[in-house]
C-alpha cells in the first residue's frame, strides 16, 4: 500500500472482502440447497473460516499499522507530504493527458 494512497487501498481491500464473502455466501447458499450437502457445506465453510480468519486479521492490523503510519508522517511533515502529493497529482495529470 502506498503511503500517498492509503486510504483508497484500504477502501478498494474492503470492498474485494465484502464481495468475496457475498460470493461465498451466495455459494453455500446454493450447495445447501442440494440434497445432502448441508452437512458437507458446513464443514468445509468452517475450515474455510479457521483457515482465513487469521489471515483476514493479519490483513487489518496491517492496513490500520500501515494508515497510522501514514498519518504520522503527514503529520510530522506536513509540507514535504503536500509537495509529493502535489508532484504525484501533477505527474499523473501529465500522463493521462499524453493518451
Amino acid at each position: 500500500m502506498s503511503k500517498i494512497n492509503g486510504r483508497t487501498d484500504t477502501s478498494a481491500l474492503r470492498s474485494d472482502i465484502a464481495a468475496l464473502q457475498e460470493n461465498l455466501d451466495a455459494l453455500v447458499k446454493q450447495l445447501k440447497s442440494a440434497e445432502g450437502g448441508e452437512t458437507w457445506v458446513d464443514h468445509q465453510v468452517d475450515e474455510l473460516r479457521r483457515v482465513l480468519e487469521p489471515v483476514i486479521e493479519a490483513t487489518k492490523a496491517q492496513g490500520e499499522k500501515t494508515a497510522a503510519m501514514a498519518r504520522e508522517t503527514v503529520e510530522n511533515h506536513p509540507l514535504s507530504s503536500v509537495l509529493v502529493a502535489f508532484v504525484g497529482g501533477a505527474l499523473a495529470a501529465l500522463l493521462l493527458s499524453r493518451r
